[in-house]
């Protein structure tokens, strides 16, 4: 993964050298820039033009877990669909565009307006936005939101839930014949190999209820850094980074992205035993009745306030959704067939970024 393009590292980038890959899009020169945040996959600067105005630059970075294109339109369709069916505060793209397309340099750009500084009220909203497919956003023709590939290994756009999550599986299995630790389970016994490609191969549809994996709008990354809230007023004025944004089951906003810091998989053999205890918990949808108690009081409130949060904003939360638990045992068995950090795109991303130490 780069974190420098034509020998500027992004982390001390001053403004001149943005002007010099950015003036292009922009009426006005930038003045001032401050780098706000660095994560793994982007670099967001505030940006101050001498014209006075203020904008977010994101600069994506590119690496082998997901491919940079699909990545920007999926953001770009996704937001476009939350600002025009809600009225969730969601920036202004201004620009995008995609540097040195296709060389080693590539890198992924976006100017949105800058916005100032109830969750479970968002979430409600995000989950009465209803599509017809299960996979990612694509920009048509006439700049309408249409149906896509997946962020997460360009899969789909699928028309059953079945075949979304087939496709998962079937994801993960061709992950471990690359890995030369797993090679597919190649030494493993046949029957083990034979049942995991059955079940690939056959229909998951019975597996779920209908009436709660019908598709909605998923934002994929919710956590509390994504969110601007107002200082004084305590409210969200604006919701950021919809580069995971998908068409998926109510579940998978539980199951995927930070959610607020409680993110509820995948699990790790480092993963530990208190952390999996609470990740249970959730999958079971916060029931304080259910066995095992939270390890701590304050735990304990938090689930319990986060349920009542979601359940008098009318959202769906796991302990409303009766296919929530098949989702996650699904989950956890595309991670047991190929765990997330043994994918080989993982360990190439790592390699890249030790320098050659893990080579």
């Amino acid at each position: 993964m780069i974190e420098t393009l034509h020998g500027m590292n992004f982390a001390d980038a001053t403004p001149s050298q943005l002007n010099d890959l950015i003036l292009h899009k922009l009426e006005s020169s930038v003045q001032d820039s401050k780098l706000i945040s660095q994560g793994n996959n982007n670099f967001v600067f505030d940006l101050t033009l001498e014209s006075g105005t203020s904008m977010i630059l994101r600069i994506a970075k590119p690496d082998e877990l997901l491919p940079l294109k699909v990545r920007l339109e999926n953001q770009v369709a996704a937001m476009r669909l939350v600002a025009s069916t809600t009225d969730i505060p969601v920036p202004r793209v201004i620009a995008c565009w995609i540097h040195d397309e296709d060389t080693a340099e590539e890198a992924a750009f976006m100017i949105v307006e800058k916005m100032n500084g109830g969750l479970a009220e968002v979430i409600a909203k995000l989950q009465s936005i209803k599509t017809t497919w299960y996979g990612g956003f694509a920009v048509g023709p006439d700049d309408s939101v249409v149906a896509g590939p997946s962020v997460f290994g360009g899969i789909g756009p699928f028309e059953s839930v079945g075949e979304y999550y087939s496709a998962k599986l079937s994801d993960a299995f061709q992950f471990a014949k690359k890995n030369p630790l797993l090679q597919g389970y190649k030494d493993a016994p046949f029957d083990s190999r034979a049942r995991i490609q059955k079940l690939i191969g056959s229909s998951l549809d019975h597996f779920f209820s209908e009436s709660d994996v019908s598709p909605v709008f998923i934002h994929g990354d919710m956590h509390l850094g994504n969110v601007l809230i107002d200082p004084e007023t305590k409210s969200i004025t604006a919701l950021l980074d919809f580069e995971f944004a998908s068409s998926s089951p109510a579940s998978e906003e539980f199951e995927m992205g930070g959610m607020v810091g409680y993110q509820t998989g995948p699990l790790s053999e480092t993963t530990e035993p208190a952390q999996i205890e609470r990740l249970k918990r959730i999958y079971r949808g916060w029931d304080a009745s259910l066995e095992p108690k939270p390890t701590s009081s304050e735990e304990k409130k938090e689930f319990a306030l986060w349920n009542q949060a979601l359940a008098l904003a009318g959202a769906l939360r796991p302990s409303t959704l009766p296919s929530h638990s098949t989702a996650v045992t699904l989950w956890i068995l595309s991670q047991e067939i190929c765990p997330w950090y043994l994918d080989a795109r993982v360990i190439e991303r790592w390699k890249k970024r030790s320098g050659g130490k893990l080579d």
